[in-house]
């Protein structure tokens, strides 16, 4: 037989006991605390990662609209009922000329109509669309052209801005300007500046497409 229980012995083991007890409870809170911060991080981590995705994807949308405004076609064209006139058109709201580069994969091969709108969310956030069509296709004018809503292919979503400014040349006098419209003697802009803005903290984004023409620029 053992020696037998004591007071003594019962209160060392009952200390133990709550001991450990106390141990593993701090252990539990010390273990949810952890995984708790590991969580954070990781859903940290991803939503970074989806920011720089989500960025570098506007960048080059960004970069392929001005590579796109550069190649403008600045000659004369059949605008309505085979009335020529200088095709490029814009407000605060979109613009419309000719290209002889595309966004869209399907029209890799010669000019193209191209449209942009800049249009609203439910949200208010604006979204950039683009409608595209071959110029090939395109026989009763460009005035004509009416694309649906559904046509229209969305680049990037929720914008906190988008701006335009088209340079105008009136013999030595330079101004930039808000609006462009279809004429027969002012031609195309000599170039566009694009404002960008993700969100409201952040810093807008600058950047100017020079549009080549060989009769102004001789």
């Amino acid at each position: 037989m053992g020696p037998p229980l004591t007071d003594d012995t019962c209160r060392n083991k009952g200390s133990t006991l709550i001991e450990l007890m106390i141990s593993l409870t701090l252990i539990g809170v010390i273990m949810v605390v952890i995984f708790g911060s590991f969580r954070i991080s990781v859903r940290a981590w991803e939503h970074g990662e989806a920011d720089i995705a989500a960025h570098q994807r506007q960048r080059i949308i960004l970069q392929r609209l001005a590579q796109q405004l550069s190649a403008a076609y600045t000659g004369k064209t059949d605008v309505d009922n085979d009335e020529e006139a200088y095709f490029f058109k814009a407000d605060q709201n979109g613009l419309e000329f000719i290209s002889d580069v595309s966004l869209i994969p399907e029209n890799s091969y010669g000019r193209v109509y191209v449209n942009y709108r800049f249009l609203p969310d439910a949200e208010g956030r604006l979204r950039l669309m683009v409608f595209e069509k071959n110029r090939v296709f395109i026989h009763d004018g460009l005035e004509r052209i009416r694309p649906e809503p559904e046509d229209f292919r969305v680049l990037i979503r929720d914008l906190q801005h988008i701006g335009f400014q088209f340079l105008q040349i009136d013999e030595d006098r330079r101004q930039w300007v808000e609006k462009w419209a279809i004429n027969k003697e002012d031609g195309v802009p000599a170039a566009v500046r694009i404002e960008w803005q993700l969100e409201a903290k952040m810093t807008p984004v600058h950047v100017m497409a020079r549009i080549v023409s060989e009769s102004r620029d001789k």
